[in-house]
């Protein structure tokens, strides 16, 4: 199961904003924006929270079970099309500078090509990255 640090960068990472361009849209500070993603800071209120959904076109109700919020025994399930979640997932897994050495990809790859790269970093490391699979 992926993190809150884990989950906020690879919403960042998606929509390819930097740090600035995330704290534009959200009226976070980049400072604040880093700790969160790095996990030095403890879960935002829902304030902040509310914002980060907002900037990230995620519902609020989905920030906030992943902060922790909301227990929900059925969560929903995401807003996402399994299109969008692969691409998700290999911006994640391309953005992973722990995996960059690897990472000399060039042409242009289908779906299927992206899910097999994307299932391979999950055994990789353990992270569960897409899902449903």
């Amino acid at each position: 199961m992926e993190s809150f640090p884990e989950y906020l960068q690879r919403l960042r990472a998606h929509l390819k904003l930097s740090y600035r361009d995330a704290s534009a849209k959200t009226g976070i500070s980049t400072a604040y924006l880093q700790q969160l993603e790095h996990g030095t800071r403890g879960t935002p209120k829902p304030d902040i929270l509310k914002k980060l959904a907002l900037a990230y076109g995620i519902s609020v109700k989905e920030m906030m079970q992943v902060a922790g919020y909301l227990d929900d025994p059925n969560p929903p399930k995401s807003t996402l099309t399994d299109q969008e979640e692969i691409e998700l997932a290999f911006s994640y897994v391309m953005n992973d500078p722990r995996y960059q050495w690897g990472a000399r990809l060039s042409g242009r790859m289908d779906l299927e090509v992206k899910r097999f790269i994307v299932k391979m970093y999950e055994q990789a490391t353990g992270k569960k990255l897409l899902p449903g699979e």
